[in-house]
């Protein structure tokens, strides 16, 4: 098993042992390490973090279509990928912990790739 998969697992346990409230941290880091999303708009982490916080995590599904989007642009995709829309209903309350750190996965592939 290679770094990347073993620091997902990490995110997702964290997240799930401290009932999503590690996922704020995780959006913030997260940003702070996408700086831009498919739009090449400027994620503001701080930003994405009251948003997140404010909205009760309703705002992690557009968050989580943001980064996807950037992600898939990154790929060469042209379309909306399966694994971002995939990610998107993965943060549904129970398993929002998942889906970010799948999304941590793909952004960790993705810049190390480039």
């Amino acid at each position: 098993m290679n770094t990347e998969v073993k620091k997902a697992i990490g995110v997702f346990f964290i997240s799930l042992f401290t009932l999503g409230l590690a996922s704020i941290v995780f959006v913030y880091l997260i940003s702070d390490r996408a700086k831009t999303d498919s739009n090449n708009k400027i994620l503001y982490p701080m930003r994405e973090c009251v948003l997140y916080t404010v909205t009760l995590g309703f705002y992690g599904f557009l968050w989580i279509y943001k980064l996807g989007r950037r992600i898939d642009v990154a790929e060469g995709e042209s379309d909306i990928s399966a694994q971002t829309k995939g990610s998107v209903l993965l943060m549904l309350p129970f398993l929002r912990s998942i889906g970010v750190s799948y999304t941590y996965y793909r952004l960790k592939m993705v810049s190390d790739a480039t």
